[in-house]
């Protein structure tokens, strides 16, 4: 398993060697692949210099959007990690559009469950991702992470 995640997070997206929505897929799966490996470097190789990450929280409104470039983004997902004992989400991916521009949209849903601590973090959320070809690769330039459901802190289950 380990040598498979390795694998894909090594294969470059080359945006002539099949489907854009099948490119959409792989570089989707090459980011999950490194976030499941806790590599930051990985992550940010799919990321454009200029890519945004916005993020919504529904516990604060419209005042709890944070907006992070490239590099702060992967600071802040080095600290998240750090604290993260056990992880684990699925997700599935909704749509794949493109554009006459080359541009690639790709909207999914994902559901994860993280333990910091003796505690569980349970997000639902839908994430929009926009998509384009910076020379013969497909990067990320934009995502939107909408948490439609947010419950920090779950009880761990009483033994049996």
């Amino acid at each position: 398993m380990r040598l498979y995640l390795l694998l894909v997070m090594l294969l470059p997206v080359s945006i002539q060697a099949s489907t854009i929505e099948e490119q959409a897929k792989t570089l989707i799966d090459r980011l999950d692949a490194a976030q499941k490996a806790k590599d930051a470097d990985a992550m940010g190789r799919l990321l454009s210099g200029d890519c945004v990450v916005i993020m919504t929280d529904p516990s604060g409104g419209a005042r709890a959007v944070r907006f992070f470039p490239k590099q702060a983004f992967l600071e802040a997902f080095k600290k998240r990690i750090a604290s993260i004992a056990t992880s684990s989400g699925s997700s599935t991916i909704q749509s794949v559009s493109s554009s006459p521009s080359g541009e690639v949209f790709v909207a999914r849903d994902t559901e994860s469950r993280s333990r910091v601590g003796s505690a569980v973090d349970w997000v639902r959320a839908r994430e929009y991702f926009i998509l384009r070809p910076i020379g013969d690769q497909l990067k990320i330039r934009l995502v939107v992470t909408e948490a439609v459901f947010y419950f920090p802190e779950v009880p761990p289950e009483p033994p049996k």
